[in-house]
């Protein structure tokens, strides 16, 4: 069943159906939650809920209203999806977006379920639709905040909570405890991170295969 003929049957069923009070009639605010919690998408209409809304108002992404860019990036927990569509939780919403028939899912490095982790979605600006969905670095990191590892194997990438940066070292805090990286002599911080007070803001550290940062990355995504 397409997601048109779901919305359709569920906006029809909703006007039939009875309220739990003896005169059969909705109040307001029965009606609103009943909208709220309409069916988005599946073939079972009791298993997959979720509106359709504007997605820009959950993203942060600066290039949201820049038609020229292409796509725009949301984040959320993921719930649930169809063949047509992906259901998410963002900020206590349930959030359907429809998928491009070219959508697509980029998983390596994720142990485990999707249900409940949070995804990043590739979102096309110009109708909204679901291009690709792939786990945050905060769901892929280990216990030592790894969340890839270099394909030589000489180095790895890692995410965590800035604590210290200072001339010579970084600090940051990790799921085991506070771990300090000397900087390397070419360490620089990309045009995001640059003139921030970062201090307890979600930081990414590219660690060369001496052990030491040679990179900081700063994204909107790793704070939600």
């Amino acid at each position: 069943m397409s997601v048109g003929l779901v919305l359709v049957f569920v906006m029809a069923g909703c006007g039939t159906q009875g309220s739990d009070n003896n005169s059969g009639e909705h109040s307001p605010k029965q009606s609103q939650d009943k909208s709220n919690n309409q069916t988005a998408t599946g073939d079972n209409p009791n298993k997959t809920h979720g509106q359709f809304k504007n997605l820009k108002r959950y993203s942060k992404d600066k290039d949201k209203n820049d038609p020229s860019e292409g796509d725009f990036d949301v984040v959320g927990q993921y719930l649930t999806e169809t063949k047509d569509a992906l259901v998410l939780n963002i900020n206590g919403d349930h959030v359907a977006i429809k998928k491009k028939s070219s959508f697509h899912k980029k998983k390596k490095g994720l142990k485990g379920s999707l249900k409940g982790k949070q995804v990043d979605i590739e979102v096309s600006t110009k109708n909204q639709h679901a291009e690709s969905l792939e786990p945050t670095p905060k769901t892929l990191a280990n216990q030592e905040g790894i969340y890839e590892k270099k394909n030589d194997g000489k180095g790895y990438k890692m995410i965590g909570k800035l604590v210290k940066n200072d001339k010579n070292a970084i600090t940051i805090k990790i799921p085991k405890g506070n771990k300090t990286y000397r900087k390397s002599e070419d360490f620089d911080m990309d045009n995001s991170a640059k003139g921030k007070n970062l201090r307890g803001e979600m930081v990414r550290l590219d660690i060369d295969k001496h052990g030491k940062v040679e990179g900081l990355d700063y994204s909107w995504i790793d704070q939600e």
